[in-house]
C-alpha cells in the first residue's frame, strides 16, 4: 500500500460502513472497498488489526481505525 491509498474493510449490513464510505465520498476522497463478507482473505486482514468493530479504515500513514467521527475528521478534515 503507497501512503496515499484509503481502503475500508466493511460487512454486509453495517451501517457506520455505509456512513464512512458517504463521508469519503463526499470529501471526493477515492477509497477501494473490501468486504470481508465476501471475502475470507479481507476478513482475515481486518481481523489482524486487532480492532473490534466495523469498519475498519487504512489511510495514508495512520494506523488502521474504527470509524468513528472524532478520528474521521482528523485523518480526513471536516466537510467545508
Amino acid at each position: 500500500m503507497t501512503n496515499q491509498e484509503v481502503i475500508v474493510y466493511s460487512k454486509n449490513s453495517c451501517s457506520n460502513c455505509s456512513t464512512a464510505k458517504m463521508f469519503l465520498k463526499m470529501r471526493n476522497i477515492e477509497f477501494e472497498e473490501r468486504n470481508i463478507d465476501l471475502n475470507p482473505e479481507y476478513r482475515e486482514v481486518a481481523e489482524a488489526t486487532g480492532l473490534m468493530s466495523m469498519p475498519i479504515i487504512v489511510a495514508y500513514d495512520h494506523e488502521p481505525f474504527s470509524y468513528n467521527i472524532k478520528q474521521f475528521t482528523e485523518v480526513f478534515g471536516d466537510l467545508d
